[in-house]
């Protein structure tokens, strides 16, 4: 005799059912708490769905908080950029108003008062950008201490240079500062929208023994939004 045949159970579930992406987590985090709120009879001893509500919304406008200060650098290394790119083109003009203060030999004792710094087998301003903003304070101070700050290449043309790059490095670093603290706050929420995301799958697991069933609710709760 030929054995019965077991009965295919319902296809497995391939898509997880709580996203890696952080955008789409929040997503789901938001459904899940606006539908949790459709059924009160979904208890937790240990949170509410009051409190996982404001925790959803909060790490959603935690992840657009932290994308919008990052997007902001952007603005600042073009501004950067762009100070380094009138460096490159001012300092053959400083080194040659050097050459005619000082004459040769005696022009490269000088490069150090004006922050410039042995590189590459010539002389430069420091890579670094921090140490780069301080050369570029001394480079402006000793053009008027030395009388070389006139022309089309002397303070005129420094001082706004170093003005932008001073201030985008402080600007990267307080920006670098605000997305450090966002994301510590986005992580703190994700933990515990995380925990809810996964302990009210086990729930319903739980409460629904139907696989069907089971997995109609779970569409109700928000998961599976894919087939909705």
């Amino acid at each position: 005799m030929q054995p019965t045949p077991t009965p295919a159970g319902p296809p497995a579930h391939t898509t997880p059912y709580i996203p890696d992406d952080q955008d789409k987590k929040a997503d789901l985090a938001v459904r899940l708490a606006n539908a949790w709120k459709k059924r009160p009879d979904l208890v937790f001893i240990w949170t509410t769905q009051a409190a996982y509500q404001a925790d959803a919304l909060a790490y959603q406008k935690s992840i657009a908080d932290k994308t919008a200060v990052a997007s902001l650098r952007a603005g600042i290394t073009l501004t950067m950029t762009e100070a380094d790119d009138k460096i490159a083109e001012g300092l053959p003009y400083l080194k040659a108003a050097l050459l005619t203060k000082f004459k040769k030999g005696k022009d490269k004792a000088m490069y150090p008062q004006f922050g410039l710094v042995a590189r590459n087998g010539g002389f430069e301003l420091p890579k670094k950008h921090v140490e780069r903003a301080k050369a570029l304070t001394m480079l402006l101070g000793a053009l008027g201490t030395h009388g070389v700050g006139a022309g089309d290449y002397g303070t005129a043309f420094w001082a706004p240079v170093a003005a932008a790059y001073t201030q985008g490095d402080q600007d990267a670093k307080d920006s670098a500062s605000t997305v450090g603290t966002l994301v510590g706050t986005k992580n703190t929420l994700e933990a515990k929208v995380d925990l809810v995301l996964r302990k009210m799958l086990v729930l319903l697991d739980a409460q629904y023994p139907d696989e069907k069933e089971l997995e109609a609710v779970r569409r109700a709760m928000g998961y599976l939004k894919e087939y909705n």
